[in-house]
Protein backbone atom coordinates (compact mmCIF):
# COMPACT_ATOMS: atom_id res chain seq x y z
CA UNK A 1 0.00 0.00 0.00
CA UNK A 2 1.15 3.52 -1.09
CA UNK A 3 2.25 5.99 1.96
CA UNK A 4 0.56 9.83 1.39
CA UNK A 5 1.75 12.45 3.24
CA UNK A 6 0.11 16.23 2.99
CA UNK A 7 1.94 19.34 3.50
CA UNK A 8 0.83 22.37 4.21
CA UNK A 9 2.85 26.00 4.25
CA UNK A 10 3.24 29.42 2.93
CA UNK A 11 3.84 27.85 -0.24
CA UNK A 12 2.94 29.18 -3.97
CA UNK A 13 2.71 33.33 -3.37
CA UNK A 14 5.57 32.97 -4.47
CA UNK A 15 8.09 34.07 -2.08
CA UNK A 16 11.35 32.37 -2.81
CA UNK A 17 12.60 31.63 0.52
CA UNK A 18 9.20 29.56 1.37
CA UNK A 19 9.89 27.82 -1.85
CA UNK A 20 13.11 26.91 -0.60
CA UNK A 21 11.99 25.53 2.65
CA UNK A 22 9.21 22.94 -0.17
CA UNK A 23 12.16 22.18 -2.04
CA UNK A 24 14.31 20.93 0.89
CA UNK A 25 11.22 19.00 2.88
CA UNK A 26 10.02 17.62 -0.53
CA UNK A 27 13.69 16.17 -1.27
CA UNK A 28 13.82 14.32 2.18
CA UNK A 29 9.94 13.52 2.38
CA UNK A 30 10.11 11.32 -0.99
CA UNK A 31 12.30 8.49 0.48
CA UNK A 32 10.08 8.02 2.38
CA UNK A 33 6.28 8.64 0.86
CA UNK A 34 5.21 7.47 -2.83
CA UNK A 35 2.10 10.17 -2.74
CA UNK A 36 2.63 14.05 -1.44
CA UNK A 37 -0.14 16.77 -1.90
CA UNK A 38 0.75 20.46 -0.87
CA UNK A 39 -1.53 22.85 -0.09
CA UNK A 40 -0.78 25.98 -1.94
CA UNK A 41 -1.96 29.82 -2.03
CA UNK A 42 -1.43 29.00 -6.19
CA UNK A 43 -1.73 24.77 -6.68
CA UNK A 44 -0.67 25.81 -10.32
CA UNK A 45 2.34 27.40 -9.76
CA UNK A 46 3.26 24.79 -6.94
CA UNK A 47 2.42 22.09 -9.48
CA UNK A 48 4.76 23.62 -11.80
CA UNK A 49 7.59 24.82 -10.02
CA UNK A 50 7.91 21.89 -7.75
CA UNK A 51 6.41 19.17 -10.52
CA UNK A 52 4.12 17.79 -7.37
CA UNK A 53 0.58 17.16 -6.55
CA UNK A 54 -0.76 20.27 -5.15
CA UNK A 55 -4.67 21.60 -4.06
CA UNK A 56 -5.70 25.30 -2.66
CA UNK A 57 -5.89 26.31 0.74
CA UNK A 58 -9.51 28.06 0.36
CA UNK A 59 -11.03 24.47 -0.63
CA UNK A 60 -12.26 22.87 2.42
CA UNK A 61 -13.46 19.32 0.65
CA UNK A 62 -10.37 18.92 -0.83
CA UNK A 63 -8.09 19.51 1.90
CA UNK A 64 -10.37 17.10 3.83
CA UNK A 65 -10.32 14.60 1.19
CA UNK A 66 -6.29 14.99 1.14
CA UNK A 67 -6.17 14.70 4.94
CA UNK A 68 -8.16 11.44 5.21
CA UNK A 69 -6.32 9.81 2.85
CA UNK A 70 -2.86 10.93 3.93
CA UNK A 71 -0.78 9.24 6.73
CA UNK A 72 0.76 11.84 8.35
CA UNK A 73 0.45 15.56 8.09
CA UNK A 74 3.26 18.53 8.04
CA UNK A 75 3.48 22.17 8.72
CA UNK A 76 6.40 22.78 7.02
CA UNK A 77 8.17 26.57 8.22
CA UNK A 78 7.31 29.72 7.91
CA UNK A 79 5.93 31.57 10.77
CA UNK A 80 3.07 29.40 12.38
CA UNK A 81 2.06 31.54 15.31
CA UNK A 82 1.62 34.93 15.79
CA UNK A 83 -1.03 37.39 17.72
CA UNK A 84 -3.57 37.52 14.96
CA UNK A 85 -6.73 35.60 16.17
CA UNK A 86 -7.97 34.25 12.80
CA UNK A 87 -4.48 33.79 11.27
CA UNK A 88 -4.11 31.62 14.13
CA UNK A 89 -7.47 29.81 13.75
CA UNK A 90 -6.23 29.20 9.76
CA UNK A 91 -3.01 27.85 10.16
CA UNK A 92 -3.63 25.39 12.77
CA UNK A 93 -7.02 24.18 11.17
CA UNK A 94 -5.48 21.62 8.83
CA UNK A 95 -3.06 19.97 11.73
CA UNK A 96 -5.58 19.92 14.15
CA UNK A 97 -8.36 18.06 11.57
CA UNK A 98 -5.42 15.72 10.82
CA UNK A 99 -5.39 14.98 14.62
CA UNK A 100 -8.96 14.29 15.25
CA UNK A 101 -8.72 11.85 12.09
CA UNK A 102 -6.02 10.10 13.59
CA UNK A 103 -3.19 11.18 11.59
CA UNK A 104 0.35 11.59 12.74
CA UNK A 105 1.06 15.74 12.99
CA UNK A 106 4.78 17.22 12.51
CA UNK A 107 5.40 20.47 12.77
CA UNK A 108 8.77 21.06 11.16
CA UNK A 109 11.17 24.47 11.17
CA UNK A 110 8.51 27.30 11.94
CA UNK A 111 9.07 30.39 14.04
CA UNK A 112 6.84 31.86 16.70
CA UNK A 113 6.05 35.05 18.08
CA UNK A 114 5.00 35.37 21.52
CA UNK A 115 1.02 35.73 21.88
CA UNK A 116 -0.14 37.92 24.77
CA UNK A 117 -4.00 36.93 25.49
CA UNK A 118 -3.87 34.05 28.03
CA UNK A 119 -7.27 32.57 26.65
CA UNK A 120 -4.92 32.34 23.22
CA UNK A 121 -2.28 30.45 25.40
CA UNK A 122 -3.91 28.07 26.94
CA UNK A 123 -5.76 27.13 22.98
CA UNK A 124 -2.42 26.89 21.46
CA UNK A 125 -0.68 24.87 24.43
CA UNK A 126 -3.85 22.23 24.16
CA UNK A 127 -3.73 21.95 20.27
CA UNK A 128 0.25 22.08 19.75
CA UNK A 129 0.89 19.11 22.89
CA UNK A 130 -1.27 16.91 20.19
CA UNK A 131 1.35 17.01 17.85
CA UNK A 132 4.33 14.19 17.47
CA UNK A 133 6.79 16.43 16.89
CA UNK A 134 7.62 20.18 17.18
CA UNK A 135 10.80 21.51 15.58
CA UNK A 136 11.49 25.37 15.88
CA UNK A 137 14.07 27.43 13.71
CA UNK A 138 15.38 29.76 15.87
CA UNK A 139 16.35 29.95 19.21
CA UNK A 140 13.42 33.07 20.13
CA UNK A 141 10.65 30.81 19.15
CA UNK A 142 11.85 27.34 20.95
CA UNK A 143 12.62 29.11 24.71
CA UNK A 144 9.11 30.71 23.81
CA UNK A 145 7.56 27.36 23.42
CA UNK A 146 9.35 25.79 26.33
CA UNK A 147 8.19 28.83 28.34
CA UNK A 148 4.38 27.51 27.20
CA UNK A 149 4.94 24.19 28.59
CA UNK A 150 5.23 21.68 25.52
CA UNK A 151 7.65 18.93 25.79
CA UNK A 152 8.15 17.54 22.84
CA UNK A 153 9.65 20.71 21.07
CA UNK A 154 13.29 20.89 19.55
CA UNK A 155 15.64 23.46 17.85
CA UNK A 156 16.90 22.74 14.53
CA UNK A 157 17.48 25.66 11.62
CA UNK A 158 15.78 26.90 8.58
CA UNK A 159 16.08 24.00 5.62
CA UNK A 160 16.77 26.78 3.02
CA UNK A 161 20.61 26.33 5.28
CA UNK A 162 20.48 23.38 2.90
CA UNK A 163 19.69 24.45 -0.89
CA UNK A 164 22.74 23.89 -2.93
CA UNK A 165 23.88 26.86 -4.96
CA UNK A 166 23.08 27.08 -8.86
CA UNK A 167 26.08 26.29 -10.74
CA UNK A 168 28.73 29.15 -11.82
CA UNK A 169 27.85 28.69 -15.29
CA UNK A 170 24.56 29.58 -14.69
CA UNK A 171 25.50 32.52 -12.66
CA UNK A 172 27.91 33.73 -15.56
CA UNK A 173 24.52 33.58 -17.61
CA UNK A 174 22.87 35.67 -15.50
CA UNK A 175 25.90 38.05 -15.27
CA UNK A 176 26.10 38.75 -18.80
CA UNK A 177 22.18 39.45 -19.11
CA UNK A 178 22.42 42.28 -16.89
CA UNK A 179 26.01 43.03 -17.59
CA UNK A 180 27.03 42.57 -13.38
CA UNK A 181 31.03 42.33 -13.65
CA UNK A 182 32.54 39.43 -11.99
CA UNK A 183 36.01 41.12 -11.34
CA UNK A 184 34.35 44.33 -9.86
CA UNK A 185 33.67 44.06 -5.58
CA UNK A 186 29.84 42.71 -5.38
CA UNK A 187 27.44 43.59 -2.47
CA UNK A 188 23.91 41.79 -3.18
CA UNK A 189 20.80 43.96 -1.97
CA UNK A 190 17.75 42.18 -0.54
CA UNK A 191 14.50 44.26 0.47
CA UNK A 192 11.28 43.93 2.47
CA UNK A 193 8.42 45.60 0.97
CA UNK A 194 6.97 48.44 3.08
CA UNK A 195 3.51 46.72 3.19
CA UNK A 196 2.44 43.02 3.55
CA UNK A 197 -0.78 41.38 2.43
CA UNK A 198 -2.21 39.32 5.53
CA UNK A 199 -5.16 38.17 3.77
CA UNK A 200 -6.82 38.77 0.38
CA UNK A 201 -8.74 41.59 1.85
CA UNK A 202 -6.15 43.05 4.32
CA UNK A 203 -3.03 44.82 3.69
CA UNK A 204 -0.80 45.41 7.21
CA UNK A 205 2.07 48.07 6.80
CA UNK A 206 5.33 46.59 8.10
CA UNK A 207 7.74 49.87 8.10
CA UNK A 208 7.92 53.74 6.70
CA UNK A 209 9.75 53.41 3.67
CA UNK A 210 10.20 57.32 3.62
CA UNK A 211 13.27 56.09 5.57
CA UNK A 212 14.91 54.10 3.27
CA UNK A 213 14.02 56.66 0.79
CA UNK A 214 15.68 59.07 2.15
CA UNK A 215 19.03 56.95 3.25
CA UNK A 216 19.81 54.53 0.95
CA UNK A 217 19.96 55.89 -2.34
CA UNK A 218 22.72 58.40 -0.93
CA UNK A 219 24.51 55.30 0.67
CA UNK A 220 24.31 53.06 -2.55
CA UNK A 221 25.74 56.28 -4.69
CA UNK A 222 28.71 56.20 -1.59
CA UNK A 223 29.24 52.61 -1.90
CA UNK A 224 29.48 52.86 -5.86
CA UNK A 225 32.04 55.58 -5.60
CA UNK A 226 33.56 53.18 -3.48
CA UNK A 227 34.10 50.98 -6.49
CA UNK A 228 31.12 48.49 -5.65
CA UNK A 229 28.76 46.81 -7.85
CA UNK A 230 25.69 46.95 -5.96
CA UNK A 231 22.96 44.13 -7.76
CA UNK A 232 19.07 44.11 -6.07
CA UNK A 233 18.14 40.83 -6.14
CA UNK A 234 13.89 40.27 -5.42
CA UNK A 235 12.85 36.99 -3.47
CA UNK A 236 9.32 37.79 -4.52
CA UNK A 237 6.95 39.03 -7.43
CA UNK A 238 3.91 38.57 -6.91
CA UNK A 239 0.32 40.08 -6.46
CA UNK A 240 0.95 40.55 -2.57
CA UNK A 241 4.24 41.83 -2.90
CA UNK A 242 6.59 43.05 -5.58
CA UNK A 243 10.10 43.92 -4.04
CA UNK A 244 11.49 45.46 -6.51
CA UNK A 245 9.05 48.15 -6.18
CA UNK A 246 11.05 49.90 -3.55
CA UNK A 247 14.37 49.21 -5.40
CA UNK A 248 12.52 51.46 -8.36
CA UNK A 249 11.64 54.12 -6.19
CA UNK A 250 15.81 54.22 -4.94
CA UNK A 251 17.16 54.04 -8.31
CA UNK A 252 15.17 56.71 -9.08
CA UNK A 253 17.06 58.97 -6.22
CA UNK A 254 20.57 58.02 -7.46
CA UNK A 255 22.94 59.68 -9.10
CA UNK A 256 24.32 56.46 -10.75
CA UNK A 257 21.42 54.82 -11.79
CA UNK A 258 23.48 52.67 -14.13
CA UNK A 259 25.30 50.92 -11.29
CA UNK A 260 22.57 49.76 -9.28
CA UNK A 261 21.95 46.55 -11.31
CA UNK A 262 17.99 45.19 -10.58
CA UNK A 263 17.34 41.99 -11.39
CA UNK A 264 13.77 41.68 -13.13
CA UNK A 265 13.20 37.98 -12.49
CA UNK A 266 12.13 35.84 -9.82
CA UNK A 267 15.31 33.75 -9.96
CA UNK A 268 14.56 29.87 -8.50
CA UNK A 269 16.63 29.58 -4.58
CA UNK A 270 19.43 27.51 -6.38
CA UNK A 271 20.13 30.76 -8.35
CA UNK A 272 19.31 33.94 -5.71
CA UNK A 273 22.21 31.62 -3.42
CA UNK A 274 24.33 31.60 -6.45
CA UNK A 275 23.97 35.20 -6.53
CA UNK A 276 24.71 35.79 -2.91
CA UNK A 277 27.40 33.63 -3.07
CA UNK A 278 29.64 35.33 -5.80
CA UNK A 279 28.84 38.47 -3.69
CA UNK A 280 31.86 40.15 -1.01
CA UNK A 281 28.80 41.41 1.52
CA UNK A 282 24.97 41.03 1.62
CA UNK A 283 22.81 43.44 2.99
CA UNK A 284 19.15 42.55 3.48
CA UNK A 285 16.31 43.44 5.63
CA UNK A 286 14.88 39.55 4.38
CA UNK A 287 15.66 36.19 6.48
CA UNK A 288 15.94 33.74 4.12
CA UNK A 289 19.03 35.88 1.70
CA UNK A 290 20.42 35.96 5.16
CA UNK A 291 20.44 32.05 5.49
CA UNK A 292 21.44 31.82 1.85
CA UNK A 293 24.44 34.11 2.69
CA UNK A 294 25.87 32.65 6.10
CA UNK A 295 25.48 28.96 5.03
CA UNK A 296 27.66 30.08 1.75
CA UNK A 297 30.14 31.90 4.53
CA UNK A 298 29.00 35.23 3.14
CA UNK A 299 29.42 38.50 5.30
CA UNK A 300 26.08 39.96 6.48
CA UNK A 301 24.75 43.52 7.47
CA UNK A 302 21.19 43.01 8.65
CA UNK A 303 18.32 45.90 8.79
CA UNK A 304 15.66 45.52 11.19
CA UNK A 305 12.75 47.00 12.76
CA UNK A 306 9.99 45.77 15.29
CA UNK A 307 7.84 43.90 12.85
CA UNK A 308 10.89 42.13 11.33
CA UNK A 309 12.08 40.49 14.61
CA UNK A 310 12.87 38.02 12.83
CA UNK A 311 15.96 39.63 11.16
CA UNK A 312 17.35 40.63 14.45
CA UNK A 313 17.00 37.89 16.38
CA UNK A 314 18.54 35.65 13.79
CA UNK A 315 21.76 38.07 13.20
CA UNK A 316 21.88 38.23 17.35
CA UNK A 317 21.64 34.12 17.06
CA UNK A 318 24.57 34.19 14.59
CA UNK A 319 26.58 36.21 16.65
CA UNK A 320 26.15 38.97 14.32
CA UNK A 321 23.97 41.28 16.27
CA UNK A 322 27.06 44.43 15.87
CA UNK A 323 25.94 44.53 11.94
CA UNK A 324 22.17 44.78 12.50
CA UNK A 325 20.80 48.17 12.00
CA UNK A 326 17.70 49.54 13.14
CA UNK A 327 15.67 51.24 10.56
CA UNK A 328 14.20 53.97 12.47
CA UNK A 329 17.99 55.44 13.42
CA UNK A 330 19.26 54.34 9.87
CA UNK A 331 21.44 57.41 8.29
CA UNK A 332 23.91 56.99 4.38
CA UNK A 333 26.99 57.27 7.00
CA UNK A 334 25.48 54.51 9.14
CA UNK A 335 25.66 52.16 6.41
CA UNK A 336 28.90 53.19 4.88
CA UNK A 337 30.45 52.73 8.60
CA UNK A 338 29.20 49.34 8.78
CA UNK A 339 30.83 48.34 5.73
CA UNK A 340 34.01 49.84 6.17
CA UNK A 341 33.56 47.99 9.10
CA UNK A 342 32.89 44.12 8.08
CA UNK A 343 35.57 44.80 6.02
CA UNK A 344 38.12 46.06 8.76
CA UNK A 345 37.05 43.04 10.72
CA UNK A 346 36.89 40.75 7.25
CA UNK A 347 38.88 37.66 8.48
CA UNK A 348 37.49 37.79 12.20
CA UNK A 349 33.39 37.86 11.12
CA UNK A 350 34.27 35.08 8.05
CA UNK A 351 35.54 33.24 11.08
CA UNK A 352 32.53 33.58 12.91
CA UNK A 353 30.44 33.18 9.71
CA UNK A 354 32.08 29.83 8.96
CA UNK A 355 30.93 28.41 12.10
CA UNK A 356 27.72 29.27 12.25
CA UNK A 357 27.57 28.23 8.58
CA UNK A 358 28.67 24.80 9.72
CA UNK A 359 26.12 25.33 12.53
CA UNK A 360 23.49 25.66 10.51
CA UNK A 361 23.86 22.96 7.99
CA UNK A 362 24.20 20.77 11.30
CA UNK A 363 20.95 21.73 12.62
CA UNK A 364 18.80 21.89 9.28
CA UNK A 365 20.04 18.13 9.14
CA UNK A 366 19.00 17.67 12.56
CA UNK A 367 15.05 18.59 11.65
CA UNK A 368 14.82 15.75 8.94
CA UNK A 369 16.43 13.35 11.16
CA UNK A 370 14.02 14.18 14.14
CA UNK A 371 11.30 13.64 11.67
CA UNK A 372 12.66 10.16 10.02
CA UNK A 373 11.90 8.86 13.60
CA UNK A 374 8.54 9.45 13.34
CA UNK A 375 7.75 8.34 9.73
CA UNK A 376 10.48 5.67 8.59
Amino acid sequence: MKRKVAISGWYGIPNMGAEAILQQTLFFLKKYFQEITVFSWDPEYTMKFHRIKSVSHFSPIEAIREIKTSDTFVVGGGELIDDSGGGLTFRLSKPFISKILGKKVIISAVSAKPIKFEVRKLLLRKILSKFELITLRDKFSYLWFKKLGLKNIHLVSDPAALIKSASTSDIERIFKKYEIKKNKRIISICLHPPFQQKRRWSVRKIYNEGVLLETLPEAFDNLIDKGFQLIFIPTQISRVGDDRILAYKIRKKMKYKDSFKIIEELYSPAEIKGIIKQSELLLSMKFHPLVFAISEGIPTIAIACENLSRVKNFHKEMNLDRFTLNLDDLTPKMIIKKVEDLFLFKSKIKSIIQLNAEKLKKRAQNNFKLIEKYIA
